[in-house]
């Protein structure tokens, strides 16, 4: 009869265990695995929850994922440096100071394309990051781009 007992304490802390293990992830929580990527240059990003990253010639395009009418789209690279017509707005990401600028690039049936170009000295690089969200009312929060943009980190390559 002692053996019952036990398994009958056992089973609802298993139940427990099983019922946390299958709760489906929170986007930004802490305690979800990382999707990391290091790029070839060494430019290494973290990719949020529900975005998928492939590799490009200088860095990453990273697209929204699921049936999304207009996915958001956020592309990430090394470069010489901010455009002639740089960013005029200020922001502080972590510790790394970024200066981007924000405009509308096209408008349809789904709201106002809007267009995030942002630009941050990381070691002797600078890192671009350009993003594209869709809104019908308001302006985007371009949150999952600055997620990113405060993740870089730039390992030396040999």
């Amino acid at each position: 009869m002692a053996r019952v007992r036990r398994a009958r304490s056992f089973l609802p802390a298993l139940f427990g265990i099983l019922a946390i293990a299958s709760t489906p992830r929170v986007p930004g929580d802490p305690a979800a695995p990382a999707d990391v990527h290091r790029h070839r240059s060494g430019l290494q990003i973290t990719v949020p929850d529900g975005f998928v990253a492939r590799e490009t010639a200088t860095g990453f395009d990273v697209r929204e994922e699921g049936a999304i009418r207009t996915p958001r789209e956020i592309r990430i690279s090394l470069t010489e440096g901010p455009p002639d017509d740089s960013p005029v707005r200020r922001r502080l990401v972590g510790r790394r100071l970024v200066r981007y600028r924000v405009q509308e690039v096209a408008a349809g049936s789904g709201g106002v394309l809007f267009e995030m170009s942002a630009f941050a000295r990381v070691g002797e690089c600078v890192v671009a990051v350009t993003a594209l969200e869709q809104r019908e009312f308001g302006r985007p929060k371009f949150d999952a781009a600055w997620e990113i943009m405060r993740s870089v980190v730039l390992f030396e390559t040999r």
